[in-house]
C-alpha cells in the first residue's frame, strides 16, 4: 500500500484516495474529479479472467456487467 501498488475505485469509476492507517486503510476522498470507467472495466476484466473458471468476454462486458459478475461471485468486497 505504501509503495503505490494498490488503487481503489468507487463503482462509478472514480479513483479513491488511499491512506495507510494501521491496521487498515482509510479512504478520505477522491484523487480525481473525472471518472475512469474504462480503466476500472479493464482492471476488472483482467482480475475476473484470472480468478474465474468461465471466460470473460472482453468486448461485450460493460462496467455494470463486470461489477455485477464480481459481486455475484465474490460479494461486495474481495
Amino acid at each position: 500500500m505504501r509503495n503505490g501498488e494498490y488503487v481503489a475505485y468507487d463503482s462509478a469509476g472514480f479513483l479513491l484516495k488511499l491512506v495507510p492507517t494501521e491496521p487498515v486503510v482509510s479512504i478520505p476522498g477522491y484523487l480525481s474529479s473525472r471518472s475512469r470507467q474504462g480503466q476500472l472495466a479493464e482492471v476488472l476484466r483482467l482480475y475476473l479472467s484470472r480468478v474465474s473458471i468461465e471466460p470473460i468476454l472482453t468486448e461485450t462486458r460493460s462496467l455494470d456487467d463486470l461489477l455485477s459478475i464480481h459481486v455475484s461471485r465474490f460479494g461486495y468486497t474481495e
